[in-house]
């Protein structure tokens, strides 16, 4: 019987040399650029839209219902900060049920935030830019998993390792701050809002039975079946999870044909 001593080279160093750390932080950076990225040109457009309004720039000078008054630029204001989501009624067009902040506070009446309650509010709001990384992470992890099986490898794979790992703490991260910023936030369809909340607070959950078996592999050396139906199942629920995350902020006919 003939072994390849290149296959043997092959073998021993994935098992003495996996990937190095300084690959996978770099990894990690890229993914994490790339969501400020987005999630800095989200903000810079709903910045500028606030200014133009502040700025009597909208409507334009020449429009027949003329500048906006102060009440109605906190009312578009509040509208924006929610989410800017469509009226679910067409025939009768009203702006969604937002949080209001101090000023709208003021001129409406209401009881001002405490210091404790903003501060939650505040931290709450970071659901928006948390929940990427699992997506995007156990995205990831399936592709590595799946190139594993295409290549008949036995051995855990330390991407797939490290994915599943700061996945996990993402999806949980994502779990915490997401029930923190829909008690403070406009809340869109409650089927909607029902399904996307226990979705991912299950994908969560999920996310820490992969981790587990995922350690459980890499101590063994082997890579077990049970493993890869967690993952991508879980995979799947954290996808479904975030699809009804989108339909809250951007609608249910938004990828209508």
């Amino acid at each position: 019987m003939k072994i390849s001593l290149s296959r043997v080279w092959q073998v021993d160093v994935r098992s003495r040399w996996p990937l190095p750390w300084s690959r996978r932080l770099r990894s990690f950076l890229l993914i994490f650029v790339g969501t400020l990225a987005l999630c800095s040109i989200s903000s810079s457009t709903l910045a500028q839209s606030r200014a133009a309004i502040q700025g009597n720039d909208m409507p334009s000078p020449t429009a027949r219902a003329g500048p906006l008054t102060d009440k109605e630029k906190e009312t578009i204001h509040a509208w924006i900060e929610s989410g800017a989501r469509p009226p679910e009624d067409e025939s009768a067009p009203t702006f969604p049920q937002a949080t209001p902040n101090d000023s709208v506070a003021k001129a409406s009446g209401q009881k001002e935030l405490s210091f404790l309650a903003r501060l939650v509010r505040w931290i709450g709001k970071f659901h928006v830019l948390v929940v990427h990384f699992p997506i995007a992470l156990f995205l990831e992890a399936v592709f590595a998993e799946l190139l594993s099986m295409w290549r008949k490898e036995r051995t855990p794979s330390s991407i797939v390792r490290f994915c599943v790992l700061l996945g996990a703490a993402g999806a949980v991260s994502a779990a915490g701050l997401g029930w923190l910023h829909a008690a403070f936030s406009a809340a869109g369809p409650r089927q909607i809002l029902f399904l996307h909340r226990w979705l991912g607070t299950s994908a969560a959950v999920w996310s820490l039975g992969t981790v587990i078996l995922s350690e459980c592999d890499a101590r063994a050396r082997h890579r077990s079946k049970t493993f890869r139906i967690v993952l991508f199942l879980g995979a799947g629920l954290i996808g479904l999870a975030a699809h009804f995350g989108g339909t809250l902020v951007f609608g249910q006919d938004y990828f209508k044909w």
